[in-house]
């Protein structure tokens, strides 16, 4: 029954998770009225090379454009490449079900770095350290605030699910070079790159190492007990010109930090 492209309508849930983002930002900054000119995209799968295949199942923002993949249209070629990288075979679309749930919560970050931070600044992997960085506590807010799309129990299912993923990369593919990217990326804020490439090519090239480094900065850094208030303020507190400095170590001590190591007695 999982191996059913009908099982979900993504179409229709991907909007709906994006929209409950939204709703729950602009509950506490009003002023963020650039998230209503936000468009949410599927992308149209094809079939020219592996390369390309991996860039369109995923996620990804491209100024006020969410795009996201749709599973219904995966061909066999792209349910091969995704049971290559974290998950299980047969488990494509119960796997997107949980992407759907949780990657706009990342997703939406950029957009609001698109809206508030500066848009020329070419360090993408620091911009991806601190999406990472609130992923899962904006995950906890929406699923908090809006049990018609996250009923009681699917935040800590979608959570279990990520953390047997990233676990399965840790045993598999991590190296002692991409822990060391890992440990420099985190203590820098994201200032130094985890990999030796930018953080596009490595989003192509490296699709399971890349989302271990995003993944494993969210569960390091969850806290569920910091409130969405406290977190827009710090990252997206305009100034006159509705533009601000990325945050960086001068204030690093009153953000969510990573205080704890999830494979600390398992490298």
């Amino acid at each position: 029954k999982l191996d059913n492209p009908t099982i979900y309508n993504y179409i229709t849930l991907v909007p709906s998770v994006v929209g409950a983002i939204k709703e729950v930002i602009l509950k506490r900054r009003p002023d963020l009225v650039d998230l209503n000119k936000l468009e949410v995209l599927p992308v149209i799968p094809f079939e020219p090379s592996i390369g390309l295949e991996a860039d369109e199942m995923g996620f990804g923002v491209g100024g006020m454009i969410l795009q996201f993949p749709n599973p219904a249209s995966f061909t066999d070629v792209h349910k091969t490449l995704w049971a290559s990288v974290p998950p299980k075979p047969n488990r494509t679309y119960r796997d997107y079900y949980f992407q759907c749930l949780l990657d706009p919560c990342h997703e939406f970050v950029h957009v609001m770095q698109n809206i508030c931070w500066d848009r020329n600044d070419p360090n993408l992997w620091k911009l991806e350290f601190w999406a990472s960085l609130i992923t899962f506590n904006i995950l906890h807010i929406v699923s908090e605030e809006r049990r018609d799309i996250y009923p009681p129990g699917l935040k800590e299912e979608i959570m279990l699910y990520e953390y047997e993923s990233i676990s399965r990369i840790h045993r598999e593919l991590v190296t002692p070079s991409l822990l060391q990217g890992y440990n420099t990326w985190k203590t820098t804020f994201g200032l130094s790159s985890p990999l030796e490439m930018d953080a596009t090519d490595a989003a192509n090239q490296l699709k399971a190492e890349t989302r271990y480094l995003k993944l494993r900065i969210s569960f390091e850094a969850y806290d569920e007990g910091k409130s969405l208030n406290h977190l827009c303020d710090l990252y997206f507190n305009p100034s006159n010109d509705r533009t601000i400095n990325t945050p960086d170590q001068n204030n690093c001590s009153q953000i969510i930090l990573p205080k704890v190591d999830i494979f600390s007695c398992n490298k």
